[in-house]
């Protein structure tokens, strides 16, 4: 991570002066993120100091000389309303629920003294500024839109609103802690808030508009929308938002309003999109660099904690997958690509990836394919094991005894063939009125023991993929005994003739001793990753290295590598130019190079688009080393 070149101005509030004197040399001497620091012992002191000066960040011990514990903090930000904190806690605490009590409160982080050193900080605090820079700017882009943001939990009352709700009812700011309260200050402003919770509070969504007249006279109408799901307290809430359609609903309330939606929705969709690919970069790096440290030599404390770092990583990426495949669906980028597959093959390899979680959890594991399911089906592969592996990956995390059951079977019906696919467990199961939901976005399963990680999205894309294909899921479960899905497509069983072809015909150069590599990639940790893990798995390895696709051009003129893996967006010469530049070369050899694309953007690595641009396959970031290892292997003969 390169050093931020701007200085912060950071307030540490520590009445200890040898944890102060810590603090200082830390910050003096990490590689992070520079600053200059202002020292005060106390919460009166800090609070003039905020007054006089912004910072950056407050550094905040909880033990002071006249506050203690969350008090300290909670203190801190009553004394400046409507001001914006960006708060650390430094603690020798080492008490986790005092660090969550301390996000849940309000600050940005929670640092145990005597677990952090420079570098550690310094992250904590450029994470922690880069995240306050992103909600401002999202706090201004609803303000620009008139959006606020509403969040009520059903069973205490809880209520929140953001900043700009105050505007748009035309409302001094106050502090307000339940609906109830609210009510009280304002009953004809805030019976929007309540009438909509009485009547939507059990709908999994749900929108409604109304109408306020303003003290002036002037008529205001604003719209409320809300999702029923799972607060981070395991207690059901209603996340919402609030707008102001008035100017839209004046002009002309049907056609303006149907404008608007569709435009917001796009911007949202392209926001998201673009979001996802912009955080598959630095992914790349942190698991890349990650798996590489995994075979290094490690005490079993750094390997824990790298552990985690990759187990972190994964759900993160996770997450976005499920973020952009849902902004794919849409926004109507993603189609089927259908081809000759080998169920067997597939439903094994699930088997493969899935054991090791099934044996931690002692778990009894059937998969099985009856004998009339034919040797090779018509259908998109990607797809059906992404519906698998969910379905599967549910079925193991909702179950901690007994048994998980995957039948694979296959019937002809007036010459149309159908796979069917059972998949069962023993595990919590779910409540019948709850069945009609499960296949909502952001709908997650909820247990009195835990709630289970994830993004609600996983049955959502299940779904949309299953009606693509113009199949049919059923769902039957109860509580305490476990679910069964069974899945319904149809197929069309296929022999040689039928194969569709693949993105390009292998072209397979031979290589003479050590395997010679090309690798083009503008963002320099990207390289390291990628030089490492290719030295890595091939003994004998040379690597190309080109920052972009002129020095690519200009080195292979020099000498010819066995195979190029090629970045597409770069600086000078991208990676399209680049390609379409080697497709044209007057010599055969360079000509005929296989090149794989190499891109964290899952929406153009489709099959066709590709390869009409000159690529002979492709590789997502964050790369899948076995992934990228086989595809080397497939286009050059080693």
């Amino acid at each position: 991570m390169l050093k931020d070149p701007k200085i912060h101005p950071v307030l540490l509030i520590e009445d200890n002066p040898a944890d102060a004197r810590l603090v200082k040399h830390y910050l003096d001497h990490n590689e992070i993120i520079q600053t200059s620091l202002t020292h005060v012992n106390d919460i009166k002191s800090a609070l003039d100091a905020l007054q006089l000066q912004e910072y950056s960040i407050i550094l905040l011990d909880l033990s002071l000389p006249d506050s203690f514990g969350l008090e300290t903090l909670q203190k801190l930000r009553k004394g400046l309303p409507g001001k914006t904190l960006n708060i650390i806690v430094l603690t020798g605490n080492i008490d986790k629920r005092i660090g969550i009590d301390s996000i849940r409160s309000g600050a940005q982080d929670f640092l145990v003294k005597g677990n952090i050193d420079a570098d550690m900080l310094g992250k904590s605090i450029r994470f922690a500024i880069e995240r306050v820079q992103t909600y401002r700017f999202l706090e201004e882009t609803q303000r620009s839109a008139k959006l606020g943001s509403w969040r009520y939990l059903v069973e205490t009352d809880v209520f929140e609103i953001s900043d700009i709700v105050y505007d748009l009812l035309s409302i001094g700011s106050v502090s307000i802690s339940s609906l109830k309260q609210a009510h009280e200050i304002s009953a004809h402003k805030f019976s929007i808030f309540k009438d909509f919770v009485d009547k939507h509070k059990d709908e999994a969504a749900a929108q409604e508009d109304f109408n306020i007249r303003l003290e002036n006279g002037e008529q205001k109408y604003l719209t409320l929308k809300s999702v029923r799901n799972i607060s981070i307290d395991n207690q059901i809430q209603l996340a919402g938002t609030i707008q102001d359609i008035t100017e839209r609903v004046m002009a002309d309330e049907l056609v303006k309003e149907a404008e608007f939606n569709k435009r917001a929705l796009e911007l949202k969709e392209r926001f998201i999109a673009n979001v996802s690919h912009e955080m598959r970069t630095p992914m790349n790096v942190i698991l890349g660099l990650s798996r590489l440290l995994l075979d290094t030599k490690l005490s079993d404390v750094q390997l824990m904690y790298l552990n985690s770092i990759i187990h972190s990583g994964d759900m993160l990426l996770g997450i976005v997958n499920d973020i952009l495949e849902i902004s794919s669906f849409q926004q109507g980028t993603l189609e089927l690509q259908n081809r000759k597959v080998d169920i067997r093959s597939i439903i094994q390899s699930i088997e493969t990836q899935m054991m090791p979680k099934v044996n931690e959890k002692s778990l009894d594991a059937s998969f099985q394919v009856t004998n009339e399911v034919p040797e090779r089906l018509l259908i998109d592969q990607l797809r059906l094991q992404q519906i698998l592996m969910n379905l599967i990956g549910n079925a193991v995390k909702f179950t901690d005894r007994g048994s998980i059951t995957v039948l694979v079977s296959y019937s002809l019906n007036d010459n149309q063939g159908y796979l069917f696919i059972k998949i069962e467990d023993t595990g919590i199961g779910m409540p019948s009125d709850k069945l009609d939901v499960i296949f909502e976005p952001f709908v997650r399963i909820i247990s009195k023991e835990k709630l289970h990680e994830g993004t609600g999205l996983g049955l959502t894309i299940v779904k949309t993929w299953i009606d693509k294909m113009q199949g049919t899921i059923h769902v039957q479960s109860k509580p305490g005994i476990g679910t069964e899905f069974v899945i319904s497509i149809p197929v069309k069983s296929c022999e040689e003739e039928d194969l569709l072809p693949t993105l390009v015909e292998r072209n397979l150069r031979k290589s003479t001793g050590k395997i010679k590599i090309m690798l083009v990639d503008d963002h320099a940790l990207n390289r390291l990753v990628a030089q490492k893990t290719l030295e890595q798995h091939f003994n004998s390895c040379q690597i190309i290295v080109a920052e972009n696709g002129q020095q690519a051009l200009e080195k292979l003129e020099l000498e010819l590598p066995d195979i190029v893996l090629m970045d597409l967006q770069m600086p000078i010469m991208d990676g399209y130019e680049a390609t379409w530049m080697i497709r044209k070369s007057k010599n055969p050899d360079v000509a005929a190079l296989p090149i794989l694309a190499m891109t964290a953007n899952a929406y153009i690595t489709k099959d066709t688009e590709l390869h009409n641009k000159g690529f002979t396959d492709y590789i997502l970031k964050p790369f899948n080393v076995e992934n990228l290892i086989e595809k080397i292997n497939n286009y050059c003969t080693l």
